[in-house]
């Protein structure tokens, strides 16, 4: 990796951290297949996220909400399969590279928390 664009990364990593600690929201990075980097991540979409049963779910939904934000060239609103909400923004790179920063990754409502909940204890 070049200079300028480690620079660049550790740049972003550090901008990322900050806003995570600013908002005490999540902030993830992802590209089509995969995160890239986060920050301030829940425990419940970590858990959700390494779990081989809920994994697949948890990269599809990122996915098309990936795809979604991309397309529209907008900020889009989501709420996922496990009841979790958040914006999913376009990002593109210098590259031309497309992203997608995920921020919020919360329940809006208790009743969404506890179906989320016994789920998991399911």
């Amino acid at each position: 990796m070049d200079k300028n664009r480690q620079q660049t990364k550790q740049n972003w990593k550090e901008i990322q951290e900050d806003l995570a600690a600013q908002s005490g929201l999540a902030v993830v990075l992802a590209d089509a297949s995969d995160i890239i980097s986060s920050s301030n991540n829940n425990s419940i979409c970590e858990t959700l996220y390494c779990s081989e049963k809920f994994a697949p779910q948890c990269a599809q939904f990122c996915g098309k909400a990936f795809a979604q934000a991309q397309t529209e060239g907008k900020t889009i609103s989501v709420k996922c399969y496990a009841g979790i909400n958040f914006q999913a923004v376009p990002v593109n790179s210098r590259e031309n590279k497309q992203f997608v920063a995920i921020t919020g990754r919360t329940f809006l409502k208790s009743d969404d928390y506890r179906k989320a909940t016994a789920r998991a204890i399911e």
